[in-house]
C-alpha cells in the first residue's frame, strides 16, 4: 500500500497534516487533512491529479505512474485564479514597481554625482 504524509505550512503560519493511502491491488485512494477525510476515489490505476484547498491555498495532489510504480506529490497551485493568488500578484506588482523606483533613484543619483564631479 502506497502511503505518503506531508506537513504543509501556509503563508499565515497554519499547519496541515496531509496523508494519502493508495491501495496497490485495488487502486483505492483516500486522502485526509488533519483528522478529516477529504477524498475517496476507487480504482485509480493510472496517473491522476486532484485539487484541494488547505486553508486559503489551492494545492494539487499528483499521483504519477511511471514504469508501473506510483509517485506522489503535493504542491501549491500558484497559477489558478484564487483570492490568495490575486493578492500575491498584486504584491508582486507593488514590489516590482518599488524596485524599479529605487533603481531609477540610484541611477539618477549616480548621474547627478557624475555631472558634479566632471
Amino acid at each position: 500500500m502506497g502511503q505518503c504524509k506531508w506537513t504543509y505550512l501556509d503563508d499565515f503560519g497554519r499547519q496541515y497534516k496531509v496523508g494519502l493511502y493508495h491501495g496497490e491491488e485495488s487502486g483505492h485512494v483516500m486522502l485526509y487533512v488533519d483528522t478529516r477525510i477529504v477524498l475517496i476515489d476507487f480504482s485509480v490505476i493510472d496517473s491522476k491529479n486532484y485539487s484541494l484547498f488547505l486553508g486559503d491555498e489551492l494545492c494539487d495532489l499528483i499521483l504519477e505512474k511511471k514504469n508501473g510504480k506510483f509517485s506522489y506529490g503535493l504542491k501549491p497551485n500558484t497559477r489558478a485564479d484564487t483570492a490568495l493568488n490575486r493578492l500575491r500578484r498584486r504584491k508582486n506588482i507593488y514590489y516590482n514597481i518599488q524596485t524599479m523606483f529605487v533603481a531609477l533613484v540610484l541611477i539618477s543619483l549616480v548621474f547627478v554625482i557624475s555631472q558634479i564631479l566632471i
